[in-house]
C-alpha cells in the first residue's frame, strides 16, 4: 500500500517525464491487445462494450485516447479522481491479523503520508 500510495501521490503532484509516460502506454496497450486475441475474447469484450452503452468501436476510442495521452493531461486526470484513493484487499484466505493492522495503519494515516 505504501508503493501504491507513492505512486499515486506522484502522477497527482508531478509531471510525468516522456519515458515513463511511454512504458505506462505500452504496457496499458500490451494488456489490452493480450486480452483480445482469441475471437471469444474480443466477442466478450463488444458484447459488454454494447451492453453499457460504449457502442462498438470504443476499443479503438480507447486505444487512440492511450496515444494521445500527455503528462498534463494525466496530472488533470489523477487531481480530479485520486484525491481520497482506497485501498481494498480481496482474499478468499483469512489473513493474518498483523497484515490487516498493517494495511488498516497505512489507510489511516491518510494518501500522503
Amino acid at each position: 500500500l505504501t508503493r501504491t500510495g507513492g505512486v499515486i501521490r506522484r502522477v497527482r503532484d508531478e509531471l510525468i517525464d516522456d519515458r515513463t509516460l511511454s512504458h505506462a502506454r505500452a504496457a496499458v496497450l500490451t494488456r489490452e491487445f493480450l486480452g483480445k486475441q482469441s475471437n471469444s475474447d474480443r466477442a466478450s469484450s463488444y458484447a459488454i462494450d454494447e451492453l453499457y452503452g460504449l457502442g462498438q468501436h470504443d476499443t479503438e476510442r480507447f486505444i487512440r485516447r492511450v496515444g494521445q495521452l500527455d503528462a498534463e493531461s494525466l496530472r488533470s486526470v489523477a487531481r480530479q479522481y485520486l484525491q481520497n484513493p482506497v485501498a481494498v484487499i480481496l482474499s478468499s484466505d483469512p489473513l493474518p491479523d498483523e497484515l490487516l493492522d498493517a494495511a488498516a495503519d497505512s489507510l489511516a494515516a491518510g494518501p500522503d503520508k
